[in-house]
C-alpha cells in the first residue's frame, strides 16, 4: 500500500508532543519513575506510555466501543476512566479488589479470580498491570475467557521478557520481590510462556505494538515505546476469525497504519464498515486541524521571533542615545552651565 508522505521544511520548529491520553499538546513529557525514561510521562494528565498507546487504541475502537453493552475495566487508571467515558455509551463497570490501596473509585470490589459476571456478557475489557499482582494468574485468565462475549476482545498488559521464561514465586519475601520481579506488590515477571498461558487457559492472543498500529513520527511525538506490547485476546472458542487486516485504516504520514483490534467484528458485522469510515473521516479532520495549529504556531513563532529583533534593535540604539549623552554631559561647557544654572536658583531662592 503506498504512503504519502508530509512535506517538511528544514527551518519549520519541532510541533509540540502531543497526549492521546488527555488530548493536549505539551512543550515535553517528563521523565518516568526513578527517571529512566526521560519522555514517560505527561505534565498535563500523568499518563505513561502504556496509557498513552492504550488510548489509541481506544480510539481506534470508538465506533465498537459506542455499540459495547458491557465494558469492564480492572484496576482502572484515572487516565483510563477518563478516556472511555468518552467513548462508552453502554455500562461501564470498575472493578479492583482493593481500590484504597491506590484510591482508585470502582463500582464494585472483587477479584479477577471470581468476577461477579454472567458468562459471555463483557463486549469489551481491560486488564493492565494486574495478572503480575495475582497469586493464581491462571484463574484470572479462565475468569477473562469466561466473561468475554464471543465477539468481544480485551486488551491485556503484563511486565514481559520475551527472552526468558516466566520467573514467578508468590511466597517470595518483600526484598526478593523488588529484586525480582520490580515492585514489592508483584509475584511474578512474565516471560515468553506469558502467550501460551493465556491460550491454556481459553484467550487467543495477538500482539499489539505502536511500531505496528502507527507511522514513526506519531509513535516519536505522542512519547511512546515503539516495540511496548498490548496483548489483544480473544475467547479461544468464538470460531474462524476473519484476517486481521481488516480493520485496516488507509496508510498515510501521520495517520495509523493498522487498527487490528476490530478485525473479527467488523468481517461479522458489516454495517461497521460505515462507522470505520466515519472514524477515518473524524480522525483525518482532526489530523488537518492539527496541521492547522501548526502552521499558526510557526507563524506566531516567526512573529515572536521578528519582536525580539526589533526590541534588540532598540536595546542597542537606546544604548547609543545613552552613551552619547554621557559624553555631552561631560563636556566642560555642560558642566559649566550646570554650575552657573545652580548659582542662578540659589540666588533666586534668597
Amino acid at each position: 500500500m503506498a504512503t504519502t508522505a508530509t512535506p517538511t521544511t528544514p527551518t519549520t520548529p519541532e510541533v509540540a508532543r502531543y497526549c492521546a491520553s488527555c488530548g493536549r499538546a505539551v512543550d515535553a513529557f517528563l521523565p518516568g519513575p526513578g527517571g529512566k525514561r526521560p519522555d514517560a510521562a505527561c505534565p498535563r494528565c500523568g499518563s505513561l506510555e502504556r496509557h498513552r498507546f492504550l488510548s489509541v487504541l481506544l480510539d481506534g475502537m470508538a465506533p465498537y466501543l459506542a455499540t459495547a453493552r458491557v465494558v469492564l475495566d480492572i484496576a482502572p487508571s484515572k487516565q483510563t476512566v477518563a478516556h472511555l467515558r468518552r467513548h462508552v455509551q453502554g455500562h461501564y463497570l470498575r472493578v479492583d479488589f482493593d481500590p484504597s490501596a491506590d484510591r482508585r473509585a470502582v463500582d464494585v470490589q472483587a477479584s479477577v479470580t471470581d468476577l461477579p459476571l454472567p458468562d459471555r456478557s463483557v463486549d469489551l475489557l481491560l486488564c493492565f498491570h494486574v495478572l503480575e499482582h495475582v497469586p493464581d494468574d491462571r484463574a484470572a485468565m479462565r475468569e477473562l475467557s469466561r466473561v468475554l462475549a464471543g465477539g468481544g476482545v480485551g486488551f491485556v498488559q503484563v511486565p514481559w521478557r520475551p527472552h526468558t521464561e516466566t520467573d514467578e514465586d508468590p511466597a517470595a519475601p518483600e526484598e526478593e520481590r523488588v529484586r525480582r520481579f520490580g515492585q514489592a506488590d508483584h509475584v511474578r515477571y512474565y516471560g515468553r510462556d506469558f502467550e501460551d498461558r493465556l491460550r491454556a487457559e481459553g484467550l487467543d492472543p495477538v500482539r499489539l505494538t505502536p511500531r505496528a498500529v502507527l507511522s514513526p513520527d506519531l509513535v516519536r511525538r505522542w512519547g511512546l515505546l515503539p516495540d511496548e506490547v498490548v496483548w489483544l485476546v480473544r475467547p479461544a472458542e468464538a470460531g474462524a476469525r476473519a484476517p486481521l487486516g481488516d480493520a485496516v485504516l488507509p496508510e498515510g504520514a501521520g495517520r495509523p497504519t493498522a487498527l487490528v483490534a476490530l478485525g473479527d467484528y467488523a468481517a461479522r458485522h458489516p454495517g461497521l464498515r460505515s462507522d470505520l469510515d466515519r472514524a477515518k473521516s473524524r480522525f483525518e479532520g482532526a489530523v488537518e486541524r492539527l496541521e492547522a495549529v501548526r502552521g499558526e504556531v510557526v507563524d506566531l513563532t516567526a512573529r515572536l521571533r521578528e519582536a525580539e529583533a526589533r526590541a534588540r534593535r532598540a536595546e542597542k540604539r537606546a544604548g547609543k542615545w545613552e552613551r552619547a549623552y554621557r559624553e555631552l554631559a561631560a563636556q566642560p561647557p555642560i558642566r559649566l552651565a550646570r554650575a552657573l544654572r545652580r548659582r542662578v536658583a540659589r540666588v533666586v531662592s534668597r
